[in-house]
């Protein structure tokens, strides 16, 4: 397993230079799938593709909560186990439950992909750390945080680049956007607002050091925490 690990934590994802926005690679996230099956099937674990979701999501789901925690000075409100539930029999959503805190991610369909994949994972996860840390938070602040974390952690703009089969775009919200928040918006449309403001913040703060520190302000790249507002 630890193998399998190492395999789905590498393969998907594929970059090309210090500062080079990372992309999601489908060829290579199906060479993953294949590594862990074998892996599986080793194990004597079910062969499904549903297994290999719940995998994927294990490690990505530990590797966002990790990213959070280190950027809230490991608050300790975040560290809950959180259900995750993959492989639903339902098409292109992924969706959070607040309360009893779940993650839920649909089964690949004619026209969307799986949505167990990491740039997804990281959005829904960032739902459970803004309900822990600022519970009042709502509306397009909650999806933008959602957005920004999945961005971050994958050093990308592209949210759930693959998501949508035979659509170019494949993926469905972009930090280099220009939109202007209106208040009749719809959730997702408004946080484009604040997780393109804080891509773009990000990419400057990049631009303006050297080498050295452009790396290390990817590593770190923006040392904020949700806000007890409701304002976009």
């Amino acid at each position: 397993l630890d193998q399998a690990q190492d395999a789905a934590r590498g393969a998907p994802i594929v970059a090309a230079g210090i500062d080079a926005p990372l992309t999601w690679n489908a060829a290579g996230a199906r060479a993953v799938d294949d590594r862990l099956r074998s892996q599986l099937k080793e194990l004597k674990m079910p062969n499904s593709g549903g297994t290999v979701n719940q995998v994927n999501m294990a490690i990505w789901i530990t590797r966002i909560h990790d990213w959070w925690s280190a950027r809230l000075n490991g608050d300790k409100r975040i560290d809950k186990q959180v259900p995750v539930n993959t492989n639903i029999d339902d098409e292109c959503n992924a969706y959070y439950t607040p309360g009893r805190p779940s993650l839920n991610f649909f089964k690949s369909s004619r026209r969307c992909s799986d949505t167990g994949r990491p740039g997804v994972g990281a959005h829904e996860y960032g739902h459970f750390v803004v309900d822990m840390i600022v519970p009042a938070t709502t509306g397009g602040l909650h999806e933008g945080w959602g957005d920004i974390g999945s961005m971050f952690l994958l050093g990308t703009p592209i949210i759930g680049e693959g998501f949508l089969k035979k659509r170019n775009p494949s993926w469905i919200r972009h930090g280099e956007n220009t939109y202007q928040y209106n208040s009749g918006d719809e959730v997702h449309d408004q946080g484009q607002a604040w997780m393109g403001f804080a891509w773009k913040l990000r990419k400057a703060l990049i631009a303006a050091t050297d080498a050295a520190r452009g790396a290390a302000t990817r590593a770190i790249p923006l040392p904020m925490t949700p806000a007890p507002t409701t304002a976009m």
